[in-house]
């Protein structure tokens, strides 16, 4: 019974002390406490539907900006690059025409050389050599702008196989994948989620009275937690909310921090340490 006892005290004083911690802990997040997230962070998709041909990446994979992470089946899309490439640099039709328009021109200036000197030539057929030198050159001119047209179907068919294509729009880490190779995916589905956790942002709600201390560009001291660690860091005022948020009366500020060595496991709460002074990346 005693030992009981004993036990039950030592319960309690736990319990108390770990109270106490929580509440020191929470007294000084209330008036300055944050919320850590990154920066860029994106669910991505194709704009049309299809087979997975390509599962690029794994999640945990770290990617470059402009790099393959999905790619879509693109084999009837392929072959109309192929025949849209063919038409539009198959080139003898026009060169013929201008050959033409070339050879019409000169015996145009022919004929009209005769009929001005000897009037070898009369005028009805001068007026044919002038219509068919007219018709040469309209014909230049309608090839001509079927290879704009062409050139444009050119770009469309081009356009359609990278639409088949999901690449990266920054450089970051998969986190997560919704699709696997093979399955079908409808058009704007969630296919992957790519997070660039090379730079943070606090995202804090903070009394008007301490937002009036603060400016843009400022640098300030930040404490995260990391499960049962503290991380000290510096960041810079990006935002200011110019509004109070009339729900809780608190003003929005965003602060950006370094995380390129990936020490910050992003999403932790965190809070303010004023009045700031700059500190490096420390682990407490």
């Amino acid at each position: 019974m005693i030992r009981s006892l004993g036990l039950g005290v030592a319960l309690l004083g736990a319990c108390l002390t770990t109270s106490g911690w929580a509440e020191d802990v929470g007294e000084e997040m209330d008036a300055l406490s944050c919320m850590s997230r990154p920066v860029q962070i994106a669910t991505l998709s194709s704009p049309v539907a299809g087979a997975i041909k390509k599962m690029a990446v794994t999640e945990g994979q770290a990617v470059k900006a402009g790099a393959l992470l999905v790619q879509l089946e693109d084999s009837l899309e392929s072959l109309e690059v192929r025949k849209q490439y063919l038409i539009l640099y198959d080139r003898e039709i026009l060169k013929a025409a201008k050959l033409n328009a070339a050879l019409q021109q000169q015996m145009l200036h022919s004929s009209e050389a005769l009929f001005k000197e000897t009037r070898s030539i009369s005028l009805e057929d001068l007026d044919k050599r002038r219509l068919e030198y007219k018709l040469s050159v309209s014909e230049v001119a309608r090839l001509e702008q079927q290879e704009k047209v062409e050139s444009v179907q050119y770009a469309i068919a081009r356009a359609q196989v990278a639409r088949r294509q999901v690449k990266a729009p920054f450089a970051g880490v998969v986190t997560k994948r919704y699709r696997q190779q093979g399955e079908m995916a409808e058009a704007n589905a969630h296919l992957l989620e790519l997070v660039d956790v090379s730079q943070g942002e606090m995202v804090c709600s903070l009394s008007q009275q301490i937002t009036e201390s603060l400016t843009i560009g400022q640098k300030i001291p930040l404490t995260l937690f990391n499960g049962a660690k503290r991380f000290s860091i510096t960041g810079q005022i990006e935002f200011i909310s110019p509004v109070v948020d009339p729900a809780s009366g608190l003003v929005a500020v965003r602060l950006l921090f370094d995380n390129r060595k990936h020490q910050l496991r992003l999403g932790v709460p965190g809070y303010l340490n004023l009045p700031g002074v700059e500190q490096g990346l420390s682990m407490e």
